[in-house]
């Protein structure tokens, strides 16, 4: 079954562009800070479909302290989507975090893809839910049986969130088109979006889309550490329509 939610009906056009938040962005009151002014320059553009919050929780920070901090970082993200008409998402980690009635979506870990049906209970069929894949079988086994809106495939590129992945280890630029043509040819399903992962910048974006067939990119440090995120975000547009 296609996706049923009104993201789908929403996104006409590639190429898409995710921005996903540094694991560390709630590490103390200035990241948050910092993460915030790079991310509401980035959206400025009204170029950017979805920010995913993804925080990693720490031994250096209190729980509680933390917790309250990704609420409060949230809380911010959701603020600059009304205005600049993006969709939030928020790591299955922080579940816990998210109301019933709040304008944000889920992502669900890889490894956390059994909560799906509980998700979908508790916040409702038209509510946004992604999910990542390392391969083209765990692609299609979570759009055949979860329906997600969109997948975050890779690794494409080396990268500061996969460090353990040596070059030869990568699954490669090729990966989020190859799955594409096989939910296509397969499913015959246009959907889930499926953007191009790891290590992704205003430099190889263009690959993933336009040679390879993904329906665009998910960006972290390349857009959220750029002297100018706006100006990163229209660069990387840019690239992955021209030949």
């Amino acid at each position: 079954s296609s996706s049923s939610s009104s993201f789908a009906k929403c996104v006409t056009t590639p190429p898409f562009l995710a921005v996903i938040t540094e694991p560390t962005s709630c590490d103390s009151e200035e990241k948050m800070e910092s993460a915030i002014k790079a991310i509401t320059s980035a959206v400025s553009t009204q170029k950017v479909l979805i920010v995913s919050v993804r925080i990693a929780k720490t031994d250096m920070i209190d729980e509680k302290t933390l917790e309250s901090r990704v609420k409060r970082f949230t809380n911010k993200i959701i603020e600059l989507a009304k205005v600049n008409k993006f969709y939030v998402v928020v790591s299955s980690d922080w579940l816990h975090t998210v109301e019933v009635k709040m304008p944000v979506g889920i992502h669900v870990k890889e490894n956390h893809r059994s909560k799906i049906p509980a998700i979908r209970q508790r916040f409702g069929p038209d509510f946004l839910l992604g999910t990542s894949a390392h391969s083209i079988e765990s692609a299609v086994e979570a759009v055949s049986k979860y329906s997600p809106d969109y997948l975050f495939v890779g690794t494409c590129y080396k990268t500061a969130s996969h460090p353990e992945k040596e070059t030869e280890d990568l699954e490669g630029p090729e990966l989020p088109g190859q799955v594409r043509r096989v939910l296509q040819e397969k499913y015959d399903l246009s959907s889930p979006i499926v953007l191009a992962i790891g290590g992704i910048d205003e430099e190889n974006c263009r690959s993933p889309v336009l040679e390879y067939g993904a329906d665009g990119v998910a960006a972290i440090r390349s857009i959220l550490s750029s002297t100018n995120p706006a100006e990163t975000v229209l660069q990387m547009q840019s690239k992955m329509q021209h030949l």
